[in-house]
């Protein structure tokens, strides 16, 4: 009894976080976006008779024929918006070309003991580049197509869990979500752990699948583990699904048992062989790691200056402190102080502010960072970046898509919860995935872009709910 009330409680939880979320969202876009999000509800509406027409032939050819299009058109869109790569991202890909070109990091060693996750990007990155090398290809060039493919597997992953799960038509109506998704066209050209990690969250749904469909042969418990290491190196974010799917095989039992503990074993291999290859590894020197090392209460404490996101000057602030230890003590003295200075409603006005930040700012559509040092500035990036002169009227379908995908979310919770038991264990893992995330960013330092690794998931449960809406009304 304790576990199915357990197993509700989650999606109630999820359904009333994704209500507050799209209430959120919709008071802080425009007036214009809201119209636009409500239009292309009806068109939406509208279309439904098509796909409910499609034989389950029809739906896989037609996914064929729209994937080979926008692979074509997402990668050309990539190279002609091509940007000088900074920030972190620039960081993680010069780091790279250091380990290509002298087998070491030396440039920003700090950095690098500070960010493992993006260590462990720059590793990857290398031999991307090694190989591109030899086929005449830029480090840029690489590096973009490497992206792509990522973005693409990710859809083609996706698609291929949803049509094991629900039939090619629904998975057809996934499909045709990731198409029409602003982020995966606009992050093309960056190729960071944002979506260098989504292809795991893609797998880690198709292998849920798998094995749910009575397939549970030790590979399939092994890839699992290997796939959440992969995950939570690249990105922490990536990584709650597995947890979520863990949870859901411990509530659901069925046998599930030893495949949550396979997985966790091949898992924690994976982790305890990373470890111990960082301690003796040639490209980066760790000696002192605990020197420079920032403690999780950093990032807690930068989540507290509103609206939550990086902040340079505690960022130096802590760098300043000699030690982790030093820099755990200010943190939590920083955090008690914050708090109080907030008091409850000025707090309740951080979160408000927070969940603006994460789920409507319009980052995780990579407009921001289109903005910076364009390679070939072009008419495009006046419309797509947020320093370009049209700008605001990409923005408005940028803020449409962000309200269609909440209300999607909230539609599909609230759908799932009134199911309960009967509902759908995949949608409820991927559900609960991004109600952790949601509420783990509340407290992080955060901003949307930390949700572009799980736009598979984000994208799948909207659409999902968008088809449940009419489900949804009280019947007659």
């Amino acid at each position: 009894m304790a576990l199915r009330c357990l197993y509700k409680l989650a999606l109630w939880v999820a359904a009333v976080f994704f209500a507050i979320v799209l209430a959120v969202c919709l008071f802080s876009v425009g007036i214009w976006s809201a119209l636009l999000a409500a239009a292309a509800l009806a068109v939406l509406f509208a279309l439904r008779p098509l796909l409910a027409g499609l034989t389950e032939t029809g739906a896989r050819r037609a996914f064929w024929v729209l994937f080979a299009l926008f692979v074509l058109a997402a990668g050309a869109f990539a190279f002609v918006v091509r940007v000088e790569p900074a920030w972190d991202f620039g960081r993680v890909y010069h780091g790279a070309l250091e380990i290509t070109s002298s087998g070491a990091i030396r440039i920003d060693w700090q950095y690098f003991l500070e960010s493992n996750n993006n260590f462990f990007l720059a590793l990857v990155l290398a031999p991307v580049f090694i190989v591109g090398s030899i086929l005449g290809l830029s480090p840029l060039t690489s590096g973009i197509l490497f992206n792509l493919a990522a973005i693409d597997g990710s859809v083609l992953l996706l698609w291929a869990a949803a049509k094991r799960r629900w039939g090619a038509k629904w998975a057809l109506a996934v499909a045709l979500a990731c198409f029409a998704c602003a982020g995966l066209w606009l992050y093309g050209p960056i190729f960071y752990t944002d979506t260098i990690s989504m292809p795991f969250v893609s797998l880690g749904l198709y292998l849920a699948q798998r094995w749910s469909e009575g397939k549970r042969s030790p590979w399939l418990a092994a890839a699992m583990g290997l796939a959440a290491f992969l995950a939570f190196r690249l990105k922490p974010t990536a990584f709650f699904l597995y947890l979520a799917l863990a949870l859901l095989w411990l509530l659901r039992r069925g046998g599930a048992l030893k495949a949550v503990a396979a997985g966790l074993a091949v898992f924690a291999v994976c982790m305890a062989g990373w470890q111990v290859w960082l301690g003796h590894n040639p490209v980066l020197d760790t000696g002192a790691i605990e020197e420079y090392r920032l403690p999780p209460l950093h990032y807690v404490m930068m989540g507290l200056k509103n609206p939550g996101g990086y902040d340079e000057s505690d960022h130096l602030a802590s760098q300043a402190l000699p030690d982790a230890a030093a820099r755990t003590a200010h943190a939590k003295e920083e955090i008690l102080r914050r708090l109080a200075d907030y008091g409850p409603l000025g707090f309740l006005d951080h979160l408000r502010q927070k969940l603006v930040y994460t789920w409507a700012d319009g980052s995780w559509f990579g407009s921001h960072k289109l903005g910076t040092d364009p390679i070939d500035p072009g008419v495009l990036q006046q419309w797509v970046a947020d320093s370009g002169e049209h700008w605001p009227v990409f923005q408005c379908l940028v803020n449409a898509q962000q309200l269609l995908i909440c209300l999607g979310l909230a539609a599909c919770a609230v759908w799932q919860a009134r199911r309960g038991e009967q509902g759908d264990s995949l949608l409820w893992a991927a559900l609960v995935t991004l109600l952790g995330a949601g509420l783990f960013l509340l407290v992080w330092e955060t901003r949307s872009r930390y949700l572009v690794g799980l736009l598979p998931l984000i994208l799948t449960v909207s659409a999902r709910g968008l088809g449940a809406i009419f489900a949804l009304r009280p019947k007659k």
